[in-house]
């Protein structure tokens, strides 16, 4: 595996103690940081023809690994406490809107990671794309599995695993999580 840090432009105005580790597969990987971004400890996997886009005033910390021609993107002002990771494999896609909020420790995986297949050696488990829209609140120790949609405005209580699409400006909470109250909004 090659690393090349070459393919990466980090804008002078990031902030934070930029401590990021690259492994890219090759130059048909796109990686572009925003400006005024603050990063500390970022490990950033990149396979071929793959797709990370961090856009501006993002604050960054945790696990991105991108695989073949997967993509993430996430969007201007959206937060990640410490420890979030975030798997994109299988051509599938984790899109993150604006002035989202992570808490510690979330996991955001558009696989299972391994392919299960039936007596009739068919795969069972495809990998599918995660939306998460404008200003969600994802807390601690929450995982995002493939196929889900969160809508703008929705909380993820803490602790919850999310199988399932969540509707806007609601809460949702639990293994599986669940809407629990709806019509809400929250602050920062």
């Amino acid at each position: 595996m090659q690393t090349d840090r070459q393919t990466v432009d980090i804008p002078k105005s990031t902030k934070g103690r930029k401590k990021i580790r690259l492994e890219i597969v090759d130059n048909s990987a796109n990686i572009n940081i925003g400006e005024n971004c603050k990063i500390d400890n970022l490990y950033i996997y990149a396979a071929k023809q793959s797709k990370i886009i961090i856009e501006d005033n993002c604050q960054i910390s945790g696990e991105l690994r991108c695989g073949f021609k997967s993509t993430i993107i996430v969007h201007k002002n959206t937060t990640f406490a410490s420890n979030v990771h975030m798997t994109a494999y299988e051509n599938t896609s984790i899109l993150i809107d604006e002035d989202c909020m992570f808490s510690h420790n979330v996991i955001i995986r558009t696989s299972d990671g391994h392919y299960i297949f039936d007596e009739q050696n068919n795969r069972i488990n495809p990998s599918k794309s995660i939306k998460i829209g404008k200003h969600v609140w994802v807390s601690m120790n929450t995982t995002i599995l493939k196929g889900v949609t969160i809508g703008d405005g929705a909380v993820i209580g803490i602790g919850s695993i999310v199988t399932h699409d969540i509707d806007s400006c609601c809460i949702a909470a639990g293994i599986p999580a669940k809407i629990i109250k709806k019509n809400i909004h929250w602050k920062r």
